[in-house]
């Protein structure tokens, strides 16, 4: 779970500016998600099937200022993701990805993130009903 949409670094080629990511305030607005970390546990009341955590990954490759989903990085994933016991699985959204393809900005695949991490590897789309859905294993 990305805890923030948007960025106010302003680059003009940046992929994460596409419309098709729905966002429905100006890129350069900022929009933070203060409680991501509890959005889960309320969810899990709601469906105690549900399992999950919010795990923070610091951006490495392009700094620690930079804070959106769509500039990090499979090898910043890798690195951090490996320290964290017991994945069993990832669940990354869609916008973290190259528009159109399933590589990360520096050419890592899901599936090489997948294998490095030895778990399963998902993106979910863009809004909640998607990661939900995706938390609880249903069908789109």
């Amino acid at each position: 779970m990305n805890l923030y949409r948007g960025c106010s670094h302003g680059c003009i080629y940046c992929d994460s500016r596409s419309t098709c990511y729905g966002m429905d305030h100006a890129f350069e607005d900022i929009e933070v998600k203060i409680n991501g970390p509890e959005l889960l546990e309320q969810a899990k009341a709601y469906f105690p099937a549900l399992r999950g955590q919010v795990i923070a990954v610091e951006n490495d490759f392009f700094g620690h200022t930079i804070d959106v989903a769509g500039l990090l990085t499979g090898q910043d994933l890798s690195a951090q993701l490996q320290k964290v016991p017991d994945l069993g699985r990832v669940l990354l959204p869609l916008h973290m990805l190259r528009h159109g393809e399933n590589v990360f900005l520096d050419d890592y695949t899901v599936e090489r993130l997948s294998a490095e991490l030895n778990c399963p590897v998902q993106i979910v789309g863009i809004d909640g009903g998607d990661l939900l859905d995706a938390m609880l294993d249903r069908e789109e």
